[in-house]
């Protein structure tokens, strides 16, 4: 395996680059504070944790082996064991999963060139902000990918060296992904990319993604076999201390707990209504162009540096991506959930394409145009909301909506 970015020399450039440049600060403190905020949210406001993303983790075995089960099989015996509550550990997990992802990104923003395009995707409102402009959304089971794809990006180097530690890392991402969701198997040509796009070969890539591909494959169909039922459903909520019956939380009545015992026909036609009622087709377009902005900016710069044949395997990945995500528009309203995650992983593989070995220009007093520049950041980072479904942020418009129903909540 070669590449540039790879050479030590290379490696003690982007050092040097960070410490000699104070966006690299003000970069840290953005992350820092996306980081604090989003704890916050999980840790303050429990009710928005508990209904849905807590119910998403604790999905289990003890009905019996169903979908999305996974994740929550070894929260519920850590949970017996130790006497803590599952719904406090599955919160513990989702923000630790969340830490590396975070970590992980502000890793490939700074080792990037730091153009415009790439500040644009940190302050998106598909990026770090999702989960803040819409924290019903925040802790979902994609985080497993997006935080694995993000690390092998980003720390992954000395892994990808070694032939049969890449194929066990693939192996064991892709097979914890689509047993937690299955649905994450759409999404899988992004991490497959990552191997390419990190130096290896693209015949070698594909060889050492062979096996995991088929175990994805083969955990997807057994999923597809066991979709639930509501017998599992109650097992799954006694389980967890809860009646299926008569429990009032959304954790067992209309939440992803209750939804294993939905049928694929009865999914299609609840989505296909919510779809007309709600208007997505007049207001997802103009959203997937927003999120997409960035990539596409950051695409122009890298093909002007002629980095063509890696751009070439990360839009591969991303049509893929878009191609199989398709089905999970027409079974699921959460539109902006599976924008988000394609947005995401496409910035995630740029960024490490536009991972820059040159020397940084010592920093230059803001003209007119860096401040044309700083306010359209400004503008584009926080003034739009990308709502995982039609009605979860009603009348929100961005940072600015945020910050206007903080107020008048505390007031």
């Amino acid at each position: 395996m070669s590449s540039h970015s790879s050479l030590p020399g290379a490696r003690l450039s982007a050092g040097v680059r960070a410490a000699q440049d104070p966006r690299g600060r003000l970069i840290d403190a953005y992350v820092c504070l996306v980081g604090l905020l989003i704890a916050g949210y999980a840790c303050f406001a429990p009710g928005i944790y508990h209904e849905w993303s807590a119910g998403d983790w604790l999905i289990n075995y003890q009905g019996g082996f169903v979908r999305r089960g996974l994740a929550g099989t070894p929260l519920l015996l850590l949970s017996r064991l130790s006497g803590l509550s599952p719904v406090l550990l599955s919160l513990l997990l989702g923000l630790l999963v969340y830490a590396v992802l975070l970590v992980s990104l502000r890793r490939l923003v700074r080792q990037s060139s730091r153009s415009v395009w790439v500040l644009a995707a940190l302050v998106s409102p598909a990026g770090l902000s999702f989960q803040l402009l819409d924290p019903y959304v925040g802790f979902r089971k994609e985080l497993i990918l997006l935080s694995a794809l993000a690390w092998l990006l980003a720390y992954g180097e000395p892994l990808l060296r070694r032939r049969a530690a890449t194929t066990v890392f693939m192996l064991v991402v892709c097979t914890l992904t689509i047993l937690s969701h299955e649905g994450m198997i759409c999404f899988l040509p992004y991490l497959f990319a990552a191997l390419p796009v990190c130096g290896r070969g693209v015949r070698d890539s594909l060889r050492l993604c062979v096996l995991p591909c088929l175990a994805a494959v083969a955990a997807a169909a057994t999923c597809a076999l066991h979709p639930g039922d509501a017998e599992i459903a109650r097992r799954i909520c006694a389980s967890l201390g809860l009646s299926y019956a008569t429990d009032g939380t959304s954790m067992c009545r209309g939440g992803p707990i209750s939804f294993l015992g939905m049928s694929p026909a009865a999914a299609r036609a609840q989505t296909a209504q919510l779809i007309a009622f709600g208007h997505y087709w007049r207001l997802y377009p103009p959203l997937v162009v927003l999120a997409l902005l960035p990539a596409l900016a950051g695409s122009r710069q890298l093909r002007a540096e002629g980095r063509t044949r890696g751009l070439r395997i990360v839009w591969l990945a991303a049509a893929a991506g878009w191609a199989g995500s398709l089905p999970l528009f027409l079974f699921a309203e959460d539109w902006g959930r599976w924008i988000y995650i394609n947005a995401l992983c496409l910035t995630l593989l740029l960024l490490r394409l536009d991972r820059c070995t040159r020397p940084l220009r010592a920093a230059q007093p803001l003209g007119a145009l860096g401040r044309l520049r700083l306010a359209a950041l400004a503008l584009y980072g926080g003034l739009w909301t990308l709502p995982h479904f039609v009605w979860s942020v009603p009348e929100r418009l961005g940072y600015v909506g945020l910050l206007a129903t903080t107020a008048r909540h505390m007031l």
